[in-house]
């Protein structure tokens, strides 16, 4: 069975589109990618980004959106990892695989300058849906029966967080963060974590992002309105590095709260970090 890689890079509501120079899709506009050789599908996405259109990228800046397995007529199969990406360095370009970048809207995709069965996926995966798909094709590239959907196969890249504690151990040591704030949340938060599998963080208005286990000194602080965009700014480049796709975040109803949530929706927003806020008892 092959193995495939497809990048789409967004823009605001567009998507950088090209068409193939050669192959058996020549004239045909899509995404870039290839063939998996003897690497990641991530690794595989980022080489055939470089080399055909000349952009950077990180594993951490890739977020994948679909696994397709293609299914054709006479028992051959392909499996196709389907990423997407609104963090790169460079412009894209024509290479001698690609030709000029285009760059149109997601909601008016070029479906009939695109590969037959494009129009069944390609924009429900731009538009944030996760899935699995079966694509049954003739050797021809035409549909023979319709495209399966299922719930994604595999696990996006997820992390708890909560508000720090404005009651802190004054040891005048570092402490790690787990134990320097003292709140009931954040212990409840670490049990939620715990029992999910999933890494949590702390949400400190000078550090942003911290880890439970992060050695940090004794400081009084709180959080203003007009610290918030560079507190949203601090937490969205953590976000980027730790490669996060879905955060939850735990978090009470009370005034001092109302900044810190401000700043991760403001961080999450532009990253297409899927955001989900629990409600936590206001019992401290």
């Amino acid at each position: 069975m092959q193995k495939f890689v497809i990048c789409f890079l967004l823009r605001g509501g567009k998507v950088c589109l090209s068409r193939h120079k050669r192959g058996p899709f020549v004239g045909k506009m899509a995404g870039y990618g290839g063939k998996i050789e003897d690497e990641s599908p991530e690794a595989c996405a980022i080489r055939e980004i470089r080399e055909e259109c000349g952009v950077h990228m990180r594993v951490e800046d890739l977020r994948q959106k679909a696994l397709i397995h293609v299914f054709y007529e006479n028992g051959r199969r392909v499996e196709l990892y389907v990423f997407v990406t609104r963090q790169w360095t460079g412009r894209p370009v024509e290479s001698n695989e690609h030709g000029e970048p285009h760059w149109p809207y997601i909601n008016a995709l070029p479906f009939s300058a695109m590969k037959t069965a494009d129009d069944r996926w390609v924009k429900r995966a731009l538009s944030g849906k996760r899935f699995d798909a079966d694509l049954y094709l003739n050797e021809n590239g035409t549909i023979y029966t319709d495209i399966v959907f299922r719930d994604p196969s595999f696990l996006p890249r997820e992390a708890l967080c909560t508000i720090c504690s404005r009651t802190k151990r004054a040891d005048e040591d570092p402490l790690p963060a787990r134990e320097r704030y003292l709140g009931s949340h954040i212990r409840a938060v670490e049990e939620i974590a715990r029992a999910r599998g999933r890494q949590w963080f702390l949400v400190s208005g000078i550090f942003g992002l911290i880890a439970p286990d992060e050695q940090i000194l004794s400081y009084d602080h709180r959080l203003a309105a007009n610290k918030i965009r560079g507190l949203a700014s601090k937490i969205r480049s953590q976000l980027r590095r730790f490669g996060i796709e879905e955060l939850h975040l735990y978090s009470k109803s009370k005034p001092d709260w109302m900044p810190y949530r401000a700043a991760i929706l403001q961080a999450t927003q532009p990253l297409g970090v899927k955001l989900h806020i629990h409600e936590l008892a206001d019992d401290d």
